[in-house]
């Protein structure tokens, strides 16, 4: 009856619900056709048919209406084995990085992979010379001359310094500017009146 899709993977989920015993049968005979790994059946709490366990599918009983979080938490079991199992394929490939800014979700693409996984094993094992910063491979060198560059700013206003960011290539200011050290001091909303200061070390 329906199907969820997410960076290949896929499931589907098949309701039963008003039912006559020829109805059943043939829906039961149809489900064990289906030659699929992710597969629910959604079943109408009053039917309460063991001969629907029997077909080896994930199975959950509904009163009224399909309840969502068994859908949701079973679709997220699919989602961390596939995960699980990409970070331990990219243990072993080496990541050959070009730039002082490497976007994660392009890197991902070029491996193959999501970026979830892609993030999860550069926590575990992260790339000598870079820093994993959001959604982007930032190089310490680059981060090095940006702490010079603002250092260097009379007045570093959150908006000059987003400015700065953005020219740079990367749309994560606010991350960068945790990863080197500095503090947000707020005078209202507006970005102009945002002053950053490098947090004094102890």
């Amino acid at each position: 009856d329906f199907s969820f899709e997410k960076e290949g993977m896929k499931a589907y989920l098949e309701v039963v619900g008003f039912w006559t015993e020829d109805y059943l049968a043939k829906k039961i005979q149809k489900l064990k056709q289906v030659h699929v790994g992710n597969m629910i059946v959604a079943v109408d709490k009053t039917l309460s048919c063991s001969r629907l366990k029997e077909l080896g599918m994930e199975v959950i009983f509904y009163e009224r209406e399909v309840p969502l979080k068994p859908i949701v938490d079973y679709l997220r079991g699919i989602e961390e084995g596939s995960i699980a199992k990409q970070v331990e394929a990219l243990a072993s490939v080496g990541l050959r990085l070009q730039g002082d800014v490497v976007s994660l979700q392009e890197l991902a693409e070029q491996l193959q992979t999501s970026k979830e996984a892609l993030r999860r094993r550069l926590k575990t094992a992260p790339e000598k010379g870079y820093r994993l910063i959001g959604d982007f491979l930032v190089s310490e060198k680059k981060l090095d001359d940006i702490d010079s560059r603002l250092s260097q700013l009379e007045e570093a206003r959150l908006s000059t310094v987003t400015e700065l960011m953005q020219d740079i290539g990367i749309g994560v200011a606010y991350q960068v500017l945790e990863a080197l050290g500095y503090d947000v001091k707020w005078h209202g909303l507006d970005q102009d009146k945002a002053i950053i200061s490098k947090r004094e070390t102890q």
